[in-house]
């Protein structure tokens, strides 16, 4: 399997944005796979495609091409192998003639969905190659979708019914709804649990009644908290509409405000696109196994572990782990490790199984202490044992915790610093909030199993997923890890006595307008005495909002010295801070860090490395 990735200059001629979104893709494409770059048309005559293979080039403005260019792309169709092809202007987003049934990856529209700036050329490369990566690498894609269906029985049933119905013609999706897959005698919640825990992307029918239901309320705050994507369906009036505890993102992904939730039936074609925004979502999700690599990677590095790959298209490695220190040698911990971005199936197992037998030597047999698939999953305090006592599927975040304490004695204790969380959802397509959402489950996990707490404020969303996460990484008092900052204007009583269980809760009593009493509590909550630093996460910009939230907050911070650092590649008003920074040499992050480093805080997706870079220049462990 090889992505062969044709150079601009022969299909475009020389840009300098297409140079660039060359380069860097094909960095993080030969980093992770086999990659040939192709830099001359008559190299293309000598190249052989397979159905495995994939080809990757820029579109021209008048879809008009070299012979050879030609002759390139109508053998990449006869073989059927993947077509990606890379449009960088408004003139460029149709693909070649004989591709023309394919959608371009659209430069423009990506930097404006996203709300990106033009500084983040390298993050729309990392977005673009990893992408192209999970529709060639097995673990990171499966043939079989499980989606679950969210939906208020009262005026959402009829509606579920008939999505269930398409979606099960399609042999592709497997879902589950509470009124046709629950047998009778069983416990509803305990198996509705199961059932989320296990899809790849929640459907959530939001019909007029549904924030009535607790179990919706439930079922998106589950999904949330362990961050499986949510595609939202807006269905029926705004009109006496009630309200969410919590939702996805700020807006639905799809809106029928002219839909009657009890007889309207969606079109075969409006099915169709529910499901491909799931794939989508469910592909951009899988790439966060990139950033969980690169972590262990760094792990590795600082602490003598040997990584070899043993087959780089299956995520298949040996870990060399050396034990502790004795007083006789001892050879290390080794372990068969397998990385997925997807939750493992069941031919999975059988397919490790044929991978370690590749690893056998003639006359011992395959040497290793345990073989493991590690996925995007949620941890729990025992690894799940597969048929043989020596395989397990585990989470990335247990595994890696495991990695780090191998050479570690004792636990880690609270260190009693804090880093303020600053942020809100940009102002961009829904689809493209999730990275928010993936950043900032990335970062608050990172941060607090490195001993180090939480200060924000009251975002519902933010709130939900952080409270969760201290919950899963079994802190013994989440209050002395969380401390929540909220304004009395948006904090009942009711509210406060729940928070207060959850996290160390400062309430500023409200002034007499909402704004005064917003910029006390950001006073009060970046003053915070044990507050190290201030990681920016999205925000909206000041295309809606004259004057955003985040500029408010970055200001105290520079007034008292708080290190401020700009997470640009989820876009928002960070982003846009983030390059104006840039042009003045980052002088007013007021963070020491060095040009390189706060240029990957602009353009990574790598939160949990850009986490620990962080930690590791405040020298707080």
């Amino acid at each position: 399997m090889t992505v062969f990735f044709l150079h601009p200059t022969i299909t475009t001629g020389q840009h300098l944005q297409d140079s660039i979104l060359f380069k860097e893709c094909l960095k993080e494409l030969t980093e992770h796979i086999n990659t040939a770059p192709i830099k001359t048309v008559s190299s293309l005559s000598s190249t052989k495609l397979y159905p495995e293979d994939a080809i990757v080039f820029f579109n021209n403005q008048d879809r008009i091409y070299d012979k050879q260019v030609e002759n390139f792309f109508k053998e990449a169709l006869e073989v059927k192998c993947q077509v990606i092809s890379i449009a960088t202007s408004k003139e460029t987003r149709y693909p070649p003639y004989i591709f023309e049934k394919k959608q371009a990856f659209d430069f423009l529209e990506n930097l404006r969905n996203r709300s990106l700036t033009e500084d983040n050329i390298p993050t729309l490369a990392l977005s673009l190659a990893r992408k192209i990566i999970t529709k060639l690498q097995p673990t990171l894609t499966k043939e079989r979708m499980a989606l679950f269906i969210s939906h208020r029985r009262k005026d959402g049933e009829n509606i579920a019914a008939r999505i269930c119905q398409q979606l099960k013609k399609g042999a592709e999706v497997e879902s589950f709804r509470d009124l046709i897959d629950i047998s009778v005698g069983e416990n509803a919640q305990e198996v509705i649990e199961k059932r989320l825990l296990e899809s790849d992307a929640v459907i959530f029918i939001d019909t007029p009644d549904a924030s009535e239901s607790c179990w919706i309320q439930k079922e998106i705050k589950i999904a949330l908290s362990i961050n499986i994507p949510i595609v939202w369906i807006r269905v029926g009036s705004e009109l006496n509409r009630g309200n969410f505890d919590i939702l996805p993102y700020d807006t639905p992904h799809f809106v029928y405000e002219q839909m009657d939730p009890l007889n309207g039936e969606f079109t075969p074609e409006e099915i169709e696109a529910f499901i491909h925004r799931a794939f989508s979502l469910s592909r951009d999700h899988a790439i966060t196994v990139f950033d969980h690599y690169n972590e262990l990677k760094s792990i590795a590095k600082i602490n003598n572990i040997h990584i070899e790959e043993i087959d780089r298209r299956n995520m298949f490695m040996r870990i060399r782990i050396p034990r502790m220190a004795s007083r006789y040698v001892q050879k290390p911990i080794t372990h068969l490790v397998q990385l997925y971005g997807r939750r493992p199936e069941t031919r999975d197992i059988e397919n490790i199984k044929q991978l370690i037998k590749t690893t056998e030597d003639p006359a011992i047999g395959a040497f290793y202490d345990s073989s493991l698939l590690v996925a995007p999953i949620l941890g729990y305090e025992t690894a799940t044992v597969l048929e043989n006592e020596d395989s397990f599927v585990d989470s990335f975040d247990e595994f890696l915790n495991y990695i780090e304490s191998c050479n570690t004695i004792g636990t880690r204790e609270n260190m009693n610093k804090f880093m303020v969380i600053s942020g809100a959802f940009p102002d961009c397509e829904p689809e493209y909030q999730q990275h928010l959402l993936t950043a900032l489950h990335a970062i608050v996990q990172t941060l607090l199993s490195n001993g180090i707490g939480i200060i924000f404020g009251g975002h519902p969303t933010f709130r939900h997923i952080i409270f969760s996460i201290a919950e899963r990484q079994r802190i013994a008092d989440p209050k002395t890890m969380v401390k929540l900052y909220q304004s009395r204007w948006f904090v009942s009583k009711q509210m406060e006595e729940e928070f207060s269980k959850q996290s160390t809760l400062h309430i500023i009593e409200a002034e007499n307008d909402q704004n005064t009493s917003l910029s006390r509590m950001r006073k009060e909550m970046i003053t915070d005495s044990k507050a190290v630093g201030m990681i920016v996460l999205g925000g909206k910009t000041t295309k809606n909002n004259p004057e955003p939230g985040i500029d408010e907050e970055i200001s105290i911070a520079q007034e008292v010295n708080l290190p401020v650092f700009l997470i640009g590649s989820v876009g928002g008003r960070g982003s846009q801070i983030a390059s104006e920074y840039k042009k003045t040499d980052w002088n007013r992050s007021n963070n020491e860090l060095s040009n390189a480093e706060n240029e990957k805080l602009l353009v990574s997706l790598d939160f949990r490395v850009l986490t620990k870079m962080i930690i590791n220049h405040l020298k707080i462990k």
